[in-house]
């Protein structure tokens, strides 16, 4: 009966602990897309990317299955904010990108 209980609390934590890392993994390609969706705006306002700045940007953010919450062009710097649901948490990432300063 005692192996049962500790079987069934180790399956718990593991199942925790699993939880944590897949919403730590998510949260982390969030990030990177923000990054991403940013960098194309920027580049997008520079000219190195034909289009629309926050259009290209929010390409970039659905295409990853995320939602552009957000997108600001202030002088040559880009701005975006991306939410994603991953089960019944909402995450968020938030991204500045600009020209390069000589």
């Amino acid at each position: 009966m005692v192996s049962l209980t500790f079987m069934g609390t180790l399956m718990l934590l593991l199942s925790a602990v699993s939880i944590a890392t897949s919403l730590a993994l998510e949260r982390t390609r969030l990030q990177v897309v923000a990054d991403l969706g940013s960098l194309t705006a920027a580049d997008t306002l520079r000219g190195l990317i034909s289009g629309i700045p926050c259009e290209n940007a929010e390409l970039i953010a659905v295409s990853n299955g995320s939602f552009l919450d957000s997108c600001r062009i202030v002088g040559s710097d880009a701005s975006v904010e991306l939410t994603k649901h991953s089960g019944f948490v909402e995450l968020f990432a938030f991204s500045d990108a600009g020209s390069p300063t000589d």
